[in-house]
């Protein structure tokens, strides 16, 4: 039942898009026509500036991450056990010999 929900929801979004986007081809064909030239430059850039503003705020929540504190980071996350080396730590494709797998 939830998919059939959003089924819908998905049609409805899909045709409001496509009626805005056949009444913006009608407002251009139509200045165009009728060589409105002035107004369709005008009115071109206060949409792309629109376009603009409306990307422009809609990544500042994605901007806003919380960094970690850095005496958490230092005092947990990177440190070695103690005794252990930075030696001691071996790769293991450094050690395996050649002809085996």
């Amino acid at each position: 039942m939830r998919q059939v929900i959003e089924q819908a929801k998905r049609r409805r979004l899909r045709r409001k898009t496509y009626v805005w986007m056949l009444s913006g081809l009608a407002v251009v064909s139509a200045l165009l026509y009728w060589d409105q030239i002035a107004v369709l430059y005008i009115v071109s850039t206060l949409v792309l500036t629109a376009l603009l503003l409306a990307v422009a705020f809609s990544d500042l929540g994605r901007g806003e991450r919380e960094l970690p504190d850095p005496d958490t980071v230092a005092m947990g996350e990177n440190r070695m056990p103690p005794g252990a080396s930075s030696q001691s730590v071996s790769n293991p494709r450094k050690n395996r010999r050649k002809g085996k797998a």
